[in-house]
C-alpha cells in the first residue's frame, strides 16, 4: 500500500521532467504560431496544428510520469509562460482551467490508458485556441490594446474571424488535431508505450 503511495507521489526527477517537457511543449506552439502567424487567416488554425507534433511531446511525458498532477502540472508551466509572454489574464486563467479539465479527465479514464492521454492532451490543446482568441470574444479591446504592436489591420482582421460561432469550430479542429497528434506520438513511442504498461 505504502509503496503504490510512494509511486503515485511526484518525484523530483518527475518535477526536472514536467520542467523540461512543458518547455518542449511551448516551443512546439511557438514555432508553428511563427510560422502560420504571419497571416491572420493561417495564424487561427496555428494552436489546433501545433497539437500535432506537441502530441508527442505530451505521450512521452504522460507515460513517462503517470502521475496525478503531471498534467496539470505541465499545464501550469504552459500557462507561466504565457504570462511571461504578454497574454492577458483570462487567457492566463484559461490554460490553467483546461490544464485542471483535462488532469480530471486523465485521471478519470486512466493514467495509463491511452484513451486518457489522448483526451487530456485534447483538451490541452483546445486550451492552446482558447488562450489565443478567447479574448477576442470575450475582451475585444483589451486585446486590440495587449496586440496593438501587431499592427491595426492584423488586430482587426483578427477580430473579424473570430466570432463565438469560429471559435467553437476552431476549438473541435483543436481537439481533433490533438487526439491525432496523440496517436502519431502512439505510433512513434510504441516501444515506450509497451514497456510502460500503456494500454
Amino acid at each position: 500500500m505504502n509503496n503504490d503511495v510512494k509511486k503515485e507521489k511526484l518525484e523530483v526527477k518527475d518535477l526536472i521532467l514536467i520542467g523540461v517537457m512543458a518547455i518542449l511543449l511551448y516551443a512546439c506552439m511557438f514555432v508553428v504560431v511563427l510560422i502560420l502567424g504571419m497571416n491572420p487567416v493561417t495564424y487561427l488554425f496555428a494552436p489546433a496544428i501545433s497539437g500535432i507534433p506537441a502530441g508527442i511531446v505530451m505521450m512521452l511525458l504522460l507515460s513517462k510520469a503517470p502521475k496525478k498532477g503531471t498534467f496539470f502540472l505541465a499545464s501550469t508551466v504552459v500557462a507561466v509562460f504565457f504570462w511571461i509572454m504578454g497574454r492577458l489574464p483570462l487567457d492566463v486563467i484559461t490554460m490553467l482551467f483546461c490544464g485542471l479539465i483535462g488532469e480530471l479527465l486523465y485521471g478519470a479514464l486512466g493514467r495509463k490508458s491511452f484513451r486518457g492521454m489522448a483526451m487530456a492532451h485534447a483538451v490541452y490543446t483546445c486550451g492552446l485556441t482558447l488562450v489565443a482568441f478567447i479574448s477576442v470574444v470575450l475582451l475585444k479591446d483589451a486585446f486590440a490594446e495587449a496586440f496593438a504592436m501587431y499592427g491595426e489591420s492584423y488586430i482587426s482582421k483578427i477580430i473579424e474571424l473570430v466570432t463565438p460561432l469560429s471559435l467553437a469550430g476552431l476549438c473541435l479542429l483543436s481537439a481533433f488535431c490533438g487526439i491525432i497528434g496523440a496517436y502519431i506520438g502512439k505510433i512513434l513511442l510504441k516501444k515506450h508505450f509497451e514497456k510502460a504498461g500503456v494500454l
